[in-house]
Order: structure tokens, then sequence, then C-alpha cells
């Protein structure tokens, strides 16, 4: 690989860890929304936990498409099936913006064990995209 391109992966890895990275922590905040209300289930609390999962499911999908793109662009520069837009979209970044929307359209009083299921999912996905991002930062390396 040439500097420049080399240069250039790295530029945008550096991109797609930080975006990556911002969507892990939003996904904590959320987690610690839900423990926070999970208690006190009243729908005018749980309405601070729909709010928050509505605005970041819309912002959380404009970064979603920047990764995409900037996956796109590296594909262009290296052969590695784990950096496939399509690939790390589906298995890190879609899923974790669909449990946004799973807690928005959750309700707490009536469905406690679906709001168990929503808090475990959302734990497995942050150690889910912690292993990416552990996997981005060795593919800046090489």
């Amino acid at each position: 690989m040439r500097d420049e391109d080399a240069k250039k992966k790295n530029c945008f890895l550096y991109v797609v860890s930080y975006d990556t990275s911002t969507i892990k922590d939003e996904l904590v905040k959320l987690k610690d929304l839900i423990d926070k209300y999970n208690g006190d289930p009243k729908p005018e609390k749980w309405d601070r936990v729909k709010e928050y999962s509505n605005s970041e499911s819309k912002r959380l999908e404009e970064i979603r498409k920047y990764i995409f793109r900037h996956l796109d662009i590296i594909g262009s520069l290296v052969k590695n099936h784990r950096l496939d837009p399509g690939k790390f979209d589906y298995v890190y970044i879609k899923y974790s913006v669909d449990l946004f929307y799973d807690a928005y359209y959750m309700d707490p009083q009536y469905d406690q064990p679906g709001l168990e299921d929503l808090t475990t999912d959302i734990e497995d996905q942050i150690a889910q995209i912690q292993a990416a991002l552990q996997f981005l930062e060795v593919e800046k390396a090489t």
C-alpha cells in the first residue's frame, strides 16, 4: 500500500472509530437512563427515556450514514472483509440504532420481561462495539 493510501486509510479509520465510540457512549447513557427509571416506570418518568431514545435514534442514523460512507472509502484502499461497510453496519451499527427504537416503544409498566431483555441486549451490544473499537485500533496499526 502506498504511503498516501495508508495515511488516508488511517484518517478514515480514526473517524469511523470516533463515530463508533459515540454510538457506544450513547448506548451507555441509554442504559443508565433505563436503570434510573426502571424502578419507577410511571409514564411521565419514562417519557424522559422515550424523548432521549427518539432524539438519539435520529442523530445516530446520521452517524450511521457517515460510518458506512467512510468504510466504503476504506474498502477501496484495503481488502478486509471485516471492514465491509454492509457487514460492519449490520453487526455493530444498525442493531445499536434499533435498540434506541426498541427503548422508545417500550412500555415498562406492562412489559417488565421485555425491559430486562432490552437492558441485556444493550449491555451485549456495548461489549460488541468495544470489540469493534479494538479491532479498528489494530487495523490502524497495520
